[in-house]
């Protein structure tokens, strides 16, 4: 019943259904299993009334695609806590089997409240049913992506993307939308620095943080790729290394660091993903306590939750690139908008 009323077929994820473009064939095919896993673990937490047998189907996943499998889960258990008066299972999940895929289990909760009305309007008054305080902000990018994923034409490909939220909701939200255009233009590089250029200066370092994630948890880029994009990233590079971080740990965390973690990790980062991790863990120590959000709405623009700390903290340890000569030619539209002599954090406020 569950799955006749909620399920999700698997042609949904494809880029065929989505049409979206990729740079290689190998490419469609890796962040086509990236779909399939996810819609497996989400069929599997909707089928599945046991929470040991659940356990069980989302650890036989393959370790490359296993975390996103469990936040497929995630928004499955999400969705039904949502739509049930019992909330047992979603707290036991998370709890439980989800702690090793914590941050996967978060934005898996996101895609549960783009589904529903309620869940998002709990998300978005702070009032969500999984409460972390730091981690609270994957759901909201957890929703972005949804929405970049799932309504392209309005978020990404629309001449004048919409700005849907206000404060660092609309950050968060934008980290998040920008990993859905690493799944959009399918690892293209190229395409992904002209969709940024188009959004306001003040979305794009967000959206690189975004890409710098999807590029080293999801993976499927080349190296020669990988290298463009972080050349080319300019001042926004710092924003690039630390989504490559967050990636880092979470697949560190899951025991689940892979040839695309590890590629992408010294590619981007110049160091192992074990080191990435490390840093992640670090300045995570480092962090001041969470502070309410200003009931003043023009203070709210400003307000930086302890989660911004941490990635702010993680940013400092990269130093801003300059565009290179040799792209000057090939990427003109790219190279006027960026602004690569503003430092990191000047970019992030109005």
């Amino acid at each position: 019943m569950r799955r006749r009323l909620l399920g999700i077929a698997p042609m949904e994820t494809t880029f065929a259904r989505r049409g979206f473009t990729a740079v290689s064939r190998e490419a469609q095919e890796h962040l086509e299993n990236v779909g399939y896993h996810f819609v497996e673990g989400y069929h599997h937490a909707l089928q599945t009334g046991d929470d040991c047998a659940l356990q069980a189907e989302l650890a036989s996943s393959s370790r490359d695609y296993r975390g996103f499998a469990y936040e497929g889960a995630a928004m499955a258990l999400g969705l039904v806590d949502g739509l049930s008066f019992s909330r047992t299972r979603l707290r036991a999940f998370v709890e439980g089997p989800g702690q090793p895929h914590i941050y996967m289990v978060h934005v898996g909760l996101g895609w549960a409240a783009a589904r529903l009305p309620w869940l998002r309007r709990e998300l978005l008054r702070g009032q969500e049913r999984v409460r972390d305080p730091l981690l609270r902000w994957l759901q909201v990018d957890g929703l972005g992506f949804h929405q970049g994923f799932f309504h392209p034409q309005h978020y990404v490909h629309s001449p004048t993307p919409p700005t849907p939220y206000t404060g660092y909701t609309q950050r968060a939200f934008d980290q998040g939308l920008g990993r859905s255009l690493w799944f959009v233009f399918g690892c293209h590089p190229q395409q992904v620095l002209d969709c940024i250029a188009k959004f306001p200066r003040t979305r794009r370092p967000d959206l690189f943080a975004g890409v710098g994630l999807a590029c080293t948890y999801a993976g499927g880029s080349s190296p020669n790729h990988l290298e463009d994009l972080c050349r080319r990233a300019g001042s926004y590079f710092p924003h690039l290394a630390q989504g490559s971080v967050f990636a880092a740990a979470a697949r560190s965390r899951a025991g689940l660091a892979n040839a695309h973690t590890l590629a992408a990790c010294r590619l981007i980062c110049r160091l192992t993903p074990d080191r990435a991790a490390d840093l992640a863990h670090r300045t995570q120590l480092d962090l001041s306590p969470e502070t309410s959000p200003p009931s003043d709405p023009r203070a709210l623009t400003h307000w930086r939750p302890a989660y911004e700390q941490w990635r702010c903290h993680i940013r400092n340890s990269f130093p801003a690139l300059s565009q290179s000569l040799d792209d000057v030619d090939h990427s003109a539209h790219v190279a006027s908008s960026f602004d690569t002599r503003r430092p990191c954090d000047a970019l992030i406020d109005p």
